[in-house]
């Protein structure tokens, strides 16, 4: 990738996901409880693929009461990213997170990561500029490269804020927040003597929603921006979502809600690709899917074809009849 976009963390196309890997504050705060996995994979047309897995998990602690001003929750991320030389990046935090109801419908959520990062890398499977011979690589050639280990990991923290407003139909009329994460600027080397800090990673999101028609379906227009230490990303752009039925029963004790949405999108990663991204919600399940065509100058080796990502959801919604904030 060229220009204003390069690696980051973690690299998504289905923004309209955003999910704990993002910020932390976001456990427990859209439904009692959110579990999702998530799996991407690019650069197949140009023989490294990178495949990466995620999977999370969040759900609110206490039971919900009427004029109740707080809840607390907590949650679980799990994160890999594997190229084809089998080098990898494993990453685990715990999330416990507070939403401080400020009035009938917004928020404020504060949340917190605490974790794991560790990588590996396969020193045989290595390329070196050392090894090209002039003509082509030359596995032969002695690298000239000498690792101590081929293994690394640290302990990291990080933290999240978030504002939520929704209006009385539950639709989030506006979403903003921000987070830091590896604030403790965790050390990840394969020298004895390394001391490869990983900068912190500063995200910021915005997203608004305007709904529309008598089943409220809505436009979510949505923004997300990452830097890395002197690498950035911008991710950009709207999602239609078509809420084509949708029925629900209250009692006392239970609530029984089918609905059915089909959302479809484009978003723009800023000199780097056009994501295409639909989406089907029956009920509890989500289904996503994005497609990223590649603009930069890697097209002329990928044939335009960057990533492909799919993610399944699975969430227990809040109802506000039952006093739930």
């Amino acid at each position: 990738m060229g220009g204003f976009v390069s690696a980051q963390d973690l690299h998504s196309s289905n923004i309209q996901y955003l999910s704990q890997l993002y910020n932390p504050a976001f456990t427990g705060l859209n439904n009692e409880l959110d579990a999702s996995v998530s799996y991407r994979t690019q650069w197949r047309k140009i023989g490294s693929p990178f495949n990466a897995y995620s999977a999370s998990v969040g759900s609110v602690l206490s039971p919900y009461k009427r004029n109740r001003k707080g809840q607390f929750a907590i949650g679980g991320n799990l994160y890999r990213e594997q190229t084809a030389s089998n080098s990898s990046v494993t990453s685990f935090a715990v999330t416990p997170t507070y939403h401080l109801k400020l009035n009938k419908n917004s928020r404020l959520s504060l949340g917190f990561n605490v974790g794991y990062i560790g990588l590996s890398m396969n020193e045989e499977d290595g390329t070196w500029e050392s090894q090209h011979n002039g003509l082509h690589y030359d596995k032969s050639i002695w690298s000239g490269e000498v690792f101590q280990r081929t293994t690394d990991h640290s302990f990291e923290i990080g933290s999240g804020l978030i504002y939520t407003l929704k209006n009385r139909d539950d639709i989030k009329i506006i979403q903003v927040g921000g987070s830091l994460f590896h604030l403790n600027r965790p050390t990840i080397s394969f020298t004895s003597n390394g001391d490869s800090e990983l900068p912190i990673r500063e995200v910021a999101f915005a997203s608004v929603s305007i709904p529309f028609g008598k089943y409220y379906s809505y436009v979510e227009m949505t923004g997300l921006y990452q830097n890395q230490g002197n690498f950035s990303s911008l991710v950009y752009g709207a999602m239609v979502k078509l809420k084509l039925f949708d029925k629900a029963k209250f009692t006392s004790f239970n609530s029984k809600h089918n609905s059915l949405y089909l959302g479809f999108g484009t978003y723009l990663r800023n000199n780097d690709a056009v994501i295409l991204n639909v989406s089907l919600q029956k009920s509890n399940w989500k289904l996503g899917f994005a497609y990223d065509i590649t603009t930069s100058k890697l097209k002329e080796a990928n044939n335009r074809q960057g990533a492909t990502e799919i993610q399944f959801w699975y969430s227990i919604p809040s109802f506000k009849n039952k006093g739930r904030i």
